[in-house]
């Protein structure tokens, strides 16, 4: 009878000791349900939020500050999400903010000692470039410069802090450079001692572009196929990797490259086209003149897609003193002072070229300023 008892008594103590143990699962599968995971949501909110307003401030209003914050305290916390990588992208894309400085980035390295390991690893890539950057003699806006930009880009790849806009970024840098030298060295004399060094650094440059094409164009076709989204990385990430990358396609072919892509050019260009409008509408006119511009080096004859390309510039009707200093539409109407001896896609060269293709965008470039003279 008293063995019963205790056995009667061991399973009640099991089933409260069950009893308590349910509860306190129920209780943490609550909590971390109701509780915890909205806390993350909300910390990964403001993380997101503050990202992209650093973001704003860098590349709309020039003041990289909370941006260069971001990036640094990550890498001295051993952080490395989404965020940190998109930073680490738009720190290094100052460059393009400051038409070719590649100095503010250097003294941002050179002032942070725990981000010394991506000025060491940089130098190793192009030792020659960085000694001029040291002595400060290396001219801001040249191909000495980019290069510098590139290395950073790549030691930051290296260690995981890139995603696609860098990668795509990369394959154009160098894939346009291919280009504009390509031009260049066919308007040099056949004798030019330049040429020949001219022509190892094409070479030298296409590798590198198909290099970092390759690093990009599955995250080309998982975003594509919506695979990858704005969850995963930032918009603005996701549409500068495909501009990038399609534009890095059009140069490549224009120097004779051969490369095999899961998407054409145009693919992705008119995806990324319809995302700008709806996901990054800041980038509607980068995405247009970056499109215009490499359409027209390969189908000079096709005006109708050029115009298509252009349509933000066409249907934006605002009086020129409202435009922001340093804004893409800034650059492209003020290319009329520029020297014709600059190619780039903010050149007046290039200007020029798209307003003689599309007379749409030529009457457009009058309403703001351009004379006769200036297209000649």
């Amino acid at each position: 009878m008293e063995e019963k008892i205790k056995i009667s008594r061991r399973k009640k103590i099991l089933q409260i000791i069950l009893g308590v143990f349910l509860v306190v699962i129920l209780f943490c599968g609550i909590f971390y349900y109701f509780i915890f995971i909205p806390r993350e949501q909300e910390k990964e909110a403001e993380r997101a939020r503050e990202s992209k307003e650093a973001w704003i401030q860098s590349t709309l209003h020039n003041n990289p500050e909370a941006i260069q914050n971001f990036f640094a305290d990550d890498i001295q916390n051993g952080t490395n999400d989404q965020h940190t990588k998109a930073d680490a992208y738009w720190i290094v894309h100052r460059y393009s903010d400051t038409r070719g400085n590649v100095y503010e980035i250097y003294d941002y390295i050179q002032s942070r000692p725990h981000l010394a390991f991506i000025q060491a690893e940089a130098d190793l890539i192009y030792p020659d470039v960085f000694e001029g950057i040291r002595n400060r003699t290396v001219e801001v806006g040249t191909d000495y410069t980019r290069y510098a930009y590139l290395a950073y880009i790549e030691v930051l790849k290296n260690h995981g802090y890139i995603d696609i806009a860098g990668l795509g970024t990369a394959s154009n840098q160098y894939a346009k450079t291919a280009y504009f030298n390509t031009v260049i060295l066919s308007e040099m004399a056949q004798d030019d001692k330049t040429a020949l060094a001219v022509s190892k650094y094409i070479s030298r440059d296409i590798e590198k572009s198909i290099q970092f094409a390759d690093y990009a164009k599955d995250d080309v076709v998982r975003i594509m196929n919506g695979e990858l989204t704005d969850k995963d990385l930032p918009a603005r990430d996701i549409l500068v990797g495909l501009n990038q990358y399609a534009a890095a396609l059009r140069y490549r072919q224009s120097v004779g490259a051969d490369y095999s892509s899961p998407k054409t050019a145009d693919e992705v260009f008119d995806f990324a086209t319809e995302y700008a409008r709806n996901n990054v509408p800041q980038l509607v006119y980068f995405t247009g003149i970056l499109n215009a511009s490499t359409l027209v080096i390969l189908n000079p004859e096709d005006p109708q897609k050029i115009k298509e390309a252009l349509y933000p510039f066409l249907n934006f009707t605002k009086k020129k003193d409202e435009i922001s200093d340093g804004s893409i539409l800034h650059y492209i109407i003020d290319a009329r002072f520029q020297d014709r001896k600059a190619i780039d896609i903010y050149s007046k060269r290039n200007v020029a070229r798209l307003a003689s293709r599309v007379h749409a965008f030529r009457l457009w470039l009058i309403g703001y300023g351009w004379t006769e003279e200036d297209f000649r």
